[in-house]
C-alpha cells in the first residue's frame, strides 16, 4: 500500500514537534496506520530553521501553496496559524482534493462565512 504523504504548513514550535514525533513513533504510527506515513513537504518562512528541524529528506519551501498544490502530499497538516494565508491554503488543499488536519478554529469558522 501506498504510503500516507503528509505536507506540513509551519515548523514552528508546533509544527517541529509534530515532526520529532512523526519521525520518533514511525514505527507505531504504521502498525496502527496498517501503512507507512511520510512527510514529503513542509512550508515555513525561515528556511533555515525549516531545513534544521526537517533534515535532508523533506522538501522545504517557503510559500504554502507549493506544499497543498504539490502532487506528492496526500494531508495537509496547517500550523501556521491566522486567518489570511491559512485560509486560502486550506481551501486550495480541499480544492485539490486533499485532506486538511487543523486546530485553526477561528480560519475554519471563517470558511464557510
Amino acid at each position: 500500500m501506498q504510503p500516507l504523504r503528509i505536507g506540513l504548513l509551519g515548523v514552528g514550535t508546533v509544527g517541529g514537534g509534530t515532526i520529532k514525533l512523526l519521525q520518533n513513533n514511525s514505527s507505531e504510527i504504521t502498525r496502527r496506520l496498517g501503512r507507512e506515513l511520510i512527510i514529503t513537504h513542509a512550508a515555513n518562512r525561515n528556511l533555515d530553521r525549516a531545513r534544521q528541524i526537517c533534515g535532508n529528506s523533506i522538501k522545504i519551501t517557503n510559500n504554502v501553496f507549493d506544499v497543498v498544490n504539490a502532487e506528492d502530499v496526500d494531508v495537509v497538516v496547517e500550523l501556521i496559524g491566522g486567518t489570511t494565508i491559512a485560509k486560502d491554503a486550506i481551501i486550495q488543499a480541499i480544492k485539490n482534493g486533499k485532506h486538511i488536519v487543523t486546530a485553526n478554529k477561528k480560519t475554519i469558522s471563517r470558511i464557510w462565512q
